[in-house]
C-alpha cells in the first residue's frame, strides 16, 4: 500500500509543475505523459507481488517445443523492456461452430497469466500484453491472446513475436535500458548463412497472400538451412479462424523446395513449398489440411499483392459466375463467395466468424449493421450471381 501511495504522491506532485505556462493541449499532452508513468511504476509495483505466484511461475518457467533450453521468463526479460507478469481469473471463449454468431462455449473462472513489456514494432515502440490460458486438466498452458497499445492483434502476428522473443531477444542484462525492435517483415534467423545460390534465403521472410481466394495469410518468420518456420491463417485468429496453422517448419527437400509434414492417425498430411522467385510461392498439398478450406495456391507478397487476392471471385459485381467458375468449390468457400457480394456494400454479420474472415480482408470496410442492409443497393448482375451460387450450394450439402 506504501508504494501505491508513493507513486500516487509523484503522480499529483509532477502534475503540479506543469499547471503554470502551459496551453490546454500542453497540459493534456503534459498530464498523460505523467499518467503514463504513473501507471508504468504501478505496474511494476504490482509485478513484484505477482511474480512469484504459482500460476505465473509456471508460465515463467515453461518453454515452447522448439527451445527447450530458454524459458519464456528468460526470453520476455531479454526482449521486452519493463516486463510484468499477474495471474486473474478470466473467461475463455470456445468456437463458433454452429456459426450463430455466439462462442459455443464459455468457461468461466479459467487461469490467466497476463505479460505486458515494451518493445519496437514498425519503428514505434509499443506496449505489448500477451495471455496465456492454463489448463486445469493437464498442466499446460497456451498463449491466447495479443495486443499492442490495447489493440488486439491477429494470431499469426502473435506467434511472430513470440518466435522473434526467442529467436532473437537481448541479453536481460541490458533489456530493462533498452528498446528491442521487432518487425514482422524483417524477422529472420541472422545466425544462418544460406548454402543455395538460387534462392537467396534472406529475401523468404515476410507476409503472403493467396493469389485466388478464400484469402489465406501465409507468414514466413525465418529461412535457414534447416528449412522455414511459418504459420498460415483463414480469416481471424484464434478460435475465430477458419485454418489455424501454427509454429510449423518445412524441411528444404532440394534447393526450390521446402516440405512440411504432418501426421496423426491414418493420414500423412503434407504440404510443399515450391519457390518461383519474384515473390511467388506455390503450395500443393498431398490432400486437403481441412476438407472445407483447401490452403494449395500460388502466394505473392504483399507488397506486390492487390485487393484481387482476397476475394474468391474477383469481379462478381460487373461479371455473371457461371456452373464452371464454381465446380470444385466447397460449401464452406461458397459461403464466403456469397458474403463477399454483401461485404463489398459494407454489410456486417452476425456470424463472428463470418465477419472476423471479412475483417481480415483490406478492402473491407463494415459499416451497416445486418437489420439495416438493404439488398435495394446491388446490381443485377450481383443478384444472379447470388442466386446461382445458392443453388449450386444447394446441389453439394
Amino acid at each position: 500500500m506504501k508504494k501505491k501511495l508513493f507513486y500516487l504522491v509523484v503522480f499529483v506532485t509532477l502534475a503540479g509543475s506543469f499547471l503554470t505556462g502551459c496551453t490546454e493541449q500542453e497540459l493534456k499532452e503534459a498530464t498523460d505523459a505523467v499518467e503514463s508513468v504513473a501507471k508504468e511504476a504501478l505496474d511494476q509495483a504490482e509485478n513484484l507481488s505477482d511474480s512469484q505466484d504459482s500460476h505465473v511461475l509456471a508460465v515463467k518457467n515453461g518453454h515452447p517445443q522448439d527451445y527447450p533450453d530458454k524459458s519464456y521468463g528468460d526470453a520476455f526479460d531479454a526482449f521486452f523492456s519493463y516486463p510484468t507478469w499477474k495471474y486473474f481469473k478470466g473467461t475463455k471463449e470456445g468456437p463458433d461452430e454452429d456459426g450463430d454468431g455466439k462462442p459455443d462455449y464459455k468457461e468461466e473462472e479459467a487461469d490467466i497469466v497476463e505479460f505486458t513489456g515494451h518493445c519496437t514494432y514498425l519503428d514505434s515502440e509499443v506496449k505489448a500484453l500477451i495471455q496465456f490460458t492454463l489448463s486445469k486438466e493437464n498442466d499446460t498452458f497456451e498463449a491466447t491472446y495479443l495486443s499492442f497499445n490495447d489493440v488486439p492483434q491477429n494470431m499469426l502476428m502473435l506467434y511472430g513475436i513470440l518466435e522473434a522473443a526467442f529467436s532473437d531477444g537481448e541479453s536481460s542484462e541490458t533489456a530493462a535500458d533498452t528498446k528491442t525492435e521487432f518487425d514482422m517483415e524483417e524477422n529472420q534467423d541472422e545466425s544462418s548463412d544460406a548454402d543455395y545460390e538460387t534462392i537467396p534465403m534472406e529475401t523468404l521472410a515476410g507476409s503472403y497472400s493467396r493469389e485466388i481466394g478464400p484469402k489465406c495469410s501465409l507468414s514466413i518468420w525465418s529461412a535457414d538451412q534447416g528449412g522455414i518456420f511459418f504459420a498460415m491463417g483463414i480469416g481471424s485468429s484464434g478460435y475465430m479462424a477458419y485454418v489455424d496453422l501454427r509454429d510449423c517448419t518445412a524441411e528444404w527437400t532440394d534447393e526450390n523446395t521446402a516440405v512440411y509434414r504432418e501426421s496423426y492417425g491414418n493420414r500423412n498430411y503434407t504440404l510443399t513449398f515450391t519457390f518461383l522467385g519474384d515473390g511467388i510461392i506455390s503450395l500443393s498439398e498431398s490432400e486437403p489440411y481441412d476438407e472445407s478450406f483447401p490452403l494449395a495456391g500460388n502466394y505473392i507478397t504483399d507488397e506486390i499483392a492487390e485487393g484481387n487476392c482476397e476475394f474468391v471471385f474477383p469481379e462478381d459485381d460487373v461479371f455473371p459466375i457461371d456452373a464452371s467458375d464454381l465446380n470444385g468449390k466447397t460449401p464452406a468457400e461458397c459461403k464466403i463467395a456469397r458474403n463477399e457480394i454483401y461485404a463489398r456494400h459494407g454489410r456486417m454479420f452476425q456470424d463472428e466468424q463470418l465477419q472476423g474472415y471479412f475483417d481480415t480482408c483490406s478492402w473491407y470496410r463494415g459499416t451497416t449493421a445486418p437489420e439495416n442492409f438493404s439488398d435495394t443497393v446491388l446490381n443485377e448482375i450481383e443478384k444472379a450471381n447470388l442466386q446461382t451460387i445458392a443453388e449450386y450450394e444447394a446441389t453439394i450439402q
